[in-house]
């Protein structure tokens, strides 16, 4: 394992880690306010729900992968992480209780609750990204080759369960422009794209019943 400081020859692409924080945050966001507007019908709260299980599922899959495999690939090379780790550890578990509060809130349609839950989600994880990006992101780039790092995602990609990839596949794609799809998909396991495919039209009718009115 490498212990210098000085970068390595071709150093890690952070693209891929840094638009998954990025699209959290868009997503956070448009669910602040979908919680916030006026009283809905029974199906879009229904389908606002049912979106909401498959993004708190996608954050604590990201979460569980840097819990269990990124994280502690710094761990072992970056001596100064022991110092990052602590407000890692608090984050996490914090937005772990409010993604399990604001999943029951918006499964029983009280959505006064869901509305101060939903701001404190786009909050806490504003905040926790930003901090990532700023202070973690960066150890990758000085102490991880494009290669390592390359392996890491190819990992993490495996770690996601079907089950969430039916969810994450077809969401993140549709926050994406064309070429940046484009990129993904010539980077994935092709059945990824397969996935996609065959569920982006369900993925596209749940979330404009659960976004309606909602400003992309």
């Amino acid at each position: 394992m490498r212990t210098t400081d000085s970068p390595p020859a071709t150093a890690a692409d952070l693209a891929p880690y840094l638009r998954v924080h990025r699209l959290l945050r868009r997503s956070a966001a448009e669910l602040a306010v979908a919680a916030a507007r006026a009283p809905a019908d029974a199906r879009t709260d229904r389908a606002l729900a049912r979106w909401f299980h498959g993004f708190a599922g996608e954050i604590r899959c990201h979460h569980h992968i840097e819990d269990v495999l990124l994280f502690p690939a710094l761990r072992t090379r970056v001596a100064t992480y022991h110092d990052l780790a602590p407000q890692l550890t608090a984050d996490h578990a914090d937005l772990d209780e409010v993604l399990d509060s604001l999943t029951a809130a918006l499964d029983a349609r009280d959505r006064q609750t869901a509305r101060l839950l939903a701001a404190q989600l786009r909050d806490h994880l504003d905040e926790h990204l930003a901090f990532e990006d700023d202070e973690v992101a960066p150890l990758f780039a000085r102490h991880f080759t494009f290669i390592e790092f390359n392996e890491l995602n190819d990992r993490a990609v495996k770690m996601t369960s079907l089950k969430q990839l039916v969810f994450t596949a077809p969401w993140m794609m549709s926050l994406l422009d064309d070429s940046e799809r484009a990129e993904l998909l010539s980077t994935v396991p092709k059945a990824m794209g397969v996935l996609w495919r065959l569920t982006r039209r369900r993925y596209a009718r749940m979330a404009v019943s659960a976004f309606v009115g909602v400003a992309s």
